[in-house]
């Protein structure tokens, strides 16, 4: 067989898609390829859970709508009470702060704080954080079963 010759392109894309939400190496460029894959896995996490698509999900996360909905899907009721928006408006930053405070204070009990995102990580945007946390309560609830907590056992 013939010796496939790759080009600067295809060897850039490779590492590209080698580089793991974990494993970017600090360059310009892995940073750019961890938030892709957060991104596209954060998408897909909500598609899964939501049934829904998002386009532009640094903004639509901003608000706490999304991320507790996304947190009663994965274990029922955990979060309480979520502020929607009333038609086309925006929810007001003190609703979104509702929102947000009651995704993170669900997560820190059940997680911890240290595998929390902050509140500044959710109004910014900084998707391979949020990711990072709804990856960790995901992994969390999935191994839950009511059953063993019956007899004091619990999974995970």
């Amino acid at each position: 067989p013939r010796p496939t010759i790759l080009s600067p392109t295809v060897i850039r894309r490779r590492r590209i898609f080698s580089v793991g939400v974990q494993l970017h190496d600090g360059t310009e460029e892995g940073k750019q390829a961890q938030l892709l894959s957060s991104k596209s896995s954060l998408k897909s996490t909500i598609a899964k859970y939501l049934h829904i698509s998002i386009k532009d999900i640094d903004e639509t996360l901003k608000d706490g709508v999304i991320l507790c909905q996304l947190l009663n899907e994965m274990k029922k009721n955990a979060v309480r009470k979520i502020m929607m928006p009333q038609g086309q408006e925006k929810l007001s930053t003190m609703k979104a702060t509702v929102n947000i405070n009651g995704f993170l204070r669900f997560v820190q009990v059940n997680l911890g704080k240290d595998n929390a995102c902050s509140v500044a990580d959710i109004q910014q945007g900084e998707i391979p954080q949020i990711y990072d946390t709804i990856k960790k309560t995901d992994k969390k609830s999935s191994h839950a079963n009511p059953i063993y907590k019956l007899y004091g056992v619990e999974l995970g």
